[in-house]
């Protein structure tokens, strides 16, 4: 049986509500879900082939189709309330749906689509070429995160991925190239603690 001394730290402990944000305007609860629409890492993924499972090794169309996936947070807004919901469906589609074994709501105006594997990139661009199909949503895409093609930044390969990242997604607005720092032959980049080292692309 509660006693009352639960009861007021069961009160403590709950989140704050804002009780008169029902009232306020429409345009205005609007514009505050969408205040909350934050720009997010759309990371495609590869898992080994060992992890799936007794999979049949006569169909590795299907095999490499199936070990394609996602790795991102559905966003937030997604799960608030119906209205939140409402606001944030109007920018976040559901994408690559016939490609990733997850699809992922993006929304292309400030989501981010990323791969940090060469491979893994390879794996999915497949994909899409033999499916045919969700190439609308290539077309939609303003933000790309590709890995180095060579780890000393040669110039040639860096060209070509451009070029075919231009081609292939003609909405692309920023390219966003990533190469380990491990590549990098600065020391003080390298002692920097970071992981990967970024080179930014305006189209």
């Amino acid at each position: 049986m509660a006693t009352s001394s639960d009861i007021s730290t069961s009160e403590d402990n709950a989140l704050p509500t804002f009780l008169k944000f029902p009232k306020l305007p429409l345009e205005l609860r609007d514009e505050i879900w969408e205040y909350h629409r934050t720009p997010r890492l759309i990371e495609i993924i590869q898992r080994n082939y060992p992890a799936m499972g007794n999979r049949a090794a006569a169909n590795p169309i299907g095999q490499l189709h199936e070990s394609i996936g996602c790795f991102a947070t559905p966003p937030m807004l997604l799960s608030i309330s119906r209205e939140s919901r409402a606001v944030a469906l109007r920018k976040y589609h559901v994408a690559f749906e016939h490609i990733l074994v997850s699809p992922a709501y993006i929304d292309f105006s400030i989501d981010v689509l990323a791969c940090f594997s060469i491979s893994t990139w390879l794996s999915f661009a497949a994909i899409a070429r033999i499916t045919g199909k969700d190439q609308i949503q290539f077309d939609r895409v303003k933000n790309l995160a590709l890995p180095a093609p060579t780890p000393t930044y040669d110039s040639r390969p860096l060209i070509n991925m451009v070029i075919e990242a231009n081609k292939d997604f003609p909405a692309l607005k920023q390219l966003i190239i990533v190469e380990p720092l491990i590549y990098i032959n600065d020391p003080r980049r390298c002692g920097s603690g970071r992981p990967w080292a970024f080179e930014k692309i305006q189209f």
